[in-house]
């Protein structure tokens, strides 16, 4: 965590050994700290961060789609309507992956990297 220039954090979520804060210098960079050690990094603003496929907030559905072709699980999203998913690629099953949530205009407004944290709808909860 110190090479991000992280430290431990005394604002607990709702869940005691798990918590989110800003990465310094990357005000747009959430990390989530669970146990003790990096869970997940999110993105929920424009920025200049992307995926190492080159996407970020505000990119198409259908791009991610094509980039990742039949291993890209798709998911209803659970909060907005349809046709709002949870894009999920995987390079590790269950270990290491990436999480593009889409809004009802087939547009990123959430990407999530990292292990199985990718997968947690609501925050540490």
């Amino acid at each position: 965590m110190r090479r991000f220039g992280l430290k431990e954090s005394n604002r607990p979520s709702g869940n005691e050994s798990c918590h989110e804060d800003v990465v310094p210098g990357y005000p747009q960079l959430i990390v989530m700290i669970d146990e003790g050690r990096i869970a997940r990094f999110s993105l929920y603003e424009r920025g200049p961060l992307q995926t190492d496929r080159g996407f970020g907030i505000g990119a198409r559905e259908n791009d991610i789609r094509k980039a990742y072709g039949p291993t890209l699980k798709v998911e209803p999203h659970a909060y907005d309507d349809q046709p709002a998913h949870y894009l999920t690629f995987w390079t590790k099953p269950g270990r290491k992956g990436v999480r593009y949530e889409t809004d009802t205009k087939g547009r990123v407004n959430a990407v999530h990297v990292g292990g199985a944290a990718i997968q947690y709808i609501e925050g540490c909860d």
